[in-house]
């Protein structure tokens, strides 16, 4: 029992991390820790891959090539965890040549070790051939090993706190404490804990099943809690679509995936309760599950999406029917916010802020990040009355352009750009502190950029609140 338990978890945690790198790879390829990431997941996805194999595996020469294939998942993990303590520290402003030298040392050790672990005697010899428990035992250097898998995940949890500690939101610190709590599930799931000398010949087959079996539950729920955490790094959307795509992919993939597997796994049983040949339910079964899972899947998308958007139920019963990208409010101060810290962590600099026109006549701050004593020091000092007509009549910025210096307005300590819309329309200010390198001309390129996705964004939400208002 314990033994289809456990091959049934491995199943599971196998398509879980499967759908969590696909999606991660297909999300947000483009920046540092997704890739990092991608990386553990895929340790993961090697090593469970291997397991599920392990399961049905007959001949002696198969069962050692696995456990030797295994270890490319194995050796990634530890390469994946320095790759992804230096993205976090480099998104976080700190970037470092003489660290990226350590990463690609580290994916080096990590390919010596693999080589070791598939021809010779000196990482892994000798140990169990057979049975749920095949392993091999631990060679001359598997030492060496254990301590630089344990450098890397001690190193990288150090700085998922280091980098929570001086995070500029309280948003983005939130998600740093989750990811500091699931940052050793992928380590916990890969590495070899049979092999040291001794384990596999104190504890019964059953007990290191059981062991077993509850650490796969574990690593399954952990490494979904990690990808969200990190599913928001870098990308320009408000959290709101964010969300949407992860509880839409964990439906389509992981749910459905693992109740299929439940039922494949479970067609002996019914086999014999019905006296009918496994194929035959096999075919029907798929049938049916392939029918009704969407539909299933269409039934309780709704009722989550209520526990997500719980602040903007009105706006979003009435978006339903308008485009996937249409902006709530909410959306709209995530947005901002989210592009507020890539710009402040490009540039080095600890306190932006946003600010346009309210519903009346005055202005007010949308959004902030970094110190706020220093924003409200700010504001309380230059009334925003008098400084956004001043930022209002410095000239607009042409998208794709890097905006001149004369666009930029020196103020206590700021650097203010006028953000405007297609008509030139004076949308609000864009403010960060002014950064100790100046404004070079990268500096005003990043600006540029990212300030003309708060213009459509601004743009996007004026328009939809003059269709909201009719």
């Amino acid at each position: 029992m314990l033994l289809q338990l456990n091959d049934l978890l491995s199943a599971a945690v196998l398509i879980v991390g499967f759908s969590l790198l696909a999606y991660i790879a297909l999300q947000n390829w483009q920046t540092a820790i997704a890739r990092a990431l991608c990386v553990l997941l895929l340790g993961v996805v090697v090593v469970f891959g291997g397991d599920v194999l392990l399961g049905q595996a007959e001949h002696e020469a198969t069962i050692q090539f696995l456990l030797r294939a295994q270890w490319l998942g194995i050796t990634l993990v530890p390469a994946g965890y320095a790759h992804l303590s230096d993205a976090l520290l480099t998104y976080s402003g700190l970037p470092s040549k003489g660290r990226r030298w350590l990463v690609a040392f580290g994916y080096l050790c990590s390919l010596i070790f693999f080589a070791l672990a598939l021809s010779g005697n000196l990482l892994l010899s000798g140990g169990i051939a057979h049975g749920p428990l095949a392993q091999f035992g631990a060679g001359p250097l598997f030492g060496l090993f254990v301590l630089y898998f344990a450098a890397t995940s001690v190193w990288g949890l150090w700085v998922v706190w280091q980098v929570r500690h001086i995070a500029l939101t309280p948003t983005l610190r939130r998600r740093l404490t989750y990811l500091g709590a699931t940052f050793l599930a992928p380590g916990l799931a890969v590495f070899p804990y049979l092999i040291i000398a001794g384990t596999y010949r104190v504890l019964s087959d059953n007990i290191v099943l059981l062991f077993s079996a509850l650490g796969n539950s574990g690593v399954a729920v952990m490494i979904t809690i990690m990808v969200y955490s990190i599913a928001f790094q870098g990308l320009l959307l408000p959290d709101r679509l964010i969300k949407q795509d992860f509880i839409r992919w964990g439906l389509y993939g992981p749910f459905v995936g693992v109740t299929i597997i439940l039922f494949l796994r479970s067609t002996p049983v019914l086999a014999r309760w019905f006296g009918l040949p496994a194929a035959t339910l096999v075919i029907f079964g798929v049938m049916i599950m392939t029918v009704l899972m969407p539909i299933f899947v269409s039934k309780i998308k709704p009722y989550l999406d209520a526990l997500v958007y719980r602040q903007d139920r009105a706006e979003i019963a009435y978006l339903r029917t308008l485009p996937r990208n249409t902006f709530t409010y909410a959306d709209l101060r995530s947005l901002l916010e989210n592009t507020l810290v890539v710009i402040c962590g490009a540039l080095r600099v600890d306190t932006g802020f946003v600010a346009a026109p309210d519903d009346g006549a005055n202005y007010t701050i949308k959004t902030m990040v970094g110190a706020r004593r220093e924003v409200k020091r700010f504001v309380a000092e230059h009334p925003l009355a008098e400084v956004m007509p001043q930022i209002a009549a410095l000239p607009p910025n042409s998208p794709g352009e890097v905006p001149p210096i004369e666009s930029f307005l020196r103020y206590d300590g700021f650097c203010m750009l006028s953000l405007h819309g297609p008509e030139g329309d004076f949308l609000g200010a864009l403010g960060v502190a002014y950064p100790s390198g100046g404004l070079t001309p990268e500096a005003r390129r990043l600006i540029g950029v990212l300030a003309h996705q708060m213009e459509l964004a601004l743009t996007t939400v004026h328009m939809q609140q003059r269709l909201f208002d009719t």
